[in-house]
């Protein structure tokens, strides 16, 4: 049994899953599909990634005002359009206006950017688990969190991905009685 991964936006990945090309799409938010099953699988707190040389880094977390000077670096693919809506976002509500910049490059070289100085991000909390040299991850203060979903067909019966959706739903409960 072999294993194909697709990193893109959450409409192309729904779109794999509807045409077949996919099993299962793990996305980022929690979609209606009018055709398609979806599950809330997890959440996760969402951190500023900024270069370790901040004098913020001392903080315990940020909230959006501290962060309105700053420019945002966000991918244009992958989840990057959903994360940009998320900052202009909440920088709306906060009666801010985001300074965000597009960068066609993969995850990688975002933060490594980041890592650079080049200016800020936001991530998910499992994004501080890798090794990124030059980081510091804050908590941004409030109620922010990513949701994360499950996307698949109501017409694929494989017992592969029902076993996977199984697996995935009994990680979410461990992860969050852990939580607790």
């Amino acid at each position: 049994m072999g294993f194909d991964f697709f990193d893109g936006r959450m409409h192309d990945a729904i779109v794999q899953v509807r045409e077949g090309k996919l099993d299962v799409a793990f996305v980022t938010g929690v979609p209606d599909p009018p055709d398609c099953h979806c599950k809330a699988l997890w959440s996760e707190p969402l951190l500023a990634a900024l270069p370790v040389t901040d004098g913020r880094v001392a903080c315990s977390g940020l909230c959006w005002r501290d962060l309105a000077e700053d420019q945002f670096l966000v991918r244009s693919g992958g989840t990057g359009p959903q994360i940009r809506e998320g900052i202009v976002r909440c920088f709306e509500q906060h009666g801010c206006r985001a300074r965000i910049k597009r960068c066609d490059v993969d995850r990688c070289t975002l933060m490594s950017m980041v890592a650079q100085g080049m200016g800020v991000t936001v991530c998910d909390a499992s994004v501080s688990a890798f090794n990124c040299p030059g980081i510091a991850f804050l908590r941004l203060l409030g109620e922010q969190q990513a949701e994360f979903s499950a996307v698949w067909s109501p017409h694929n019966f494989s017992i592969a991905l029902r076993d996977l959706l199984d697996k995935a739903q009994t990680m979410s409960r461990e992860r969050k009685r852990q939580s607790v």
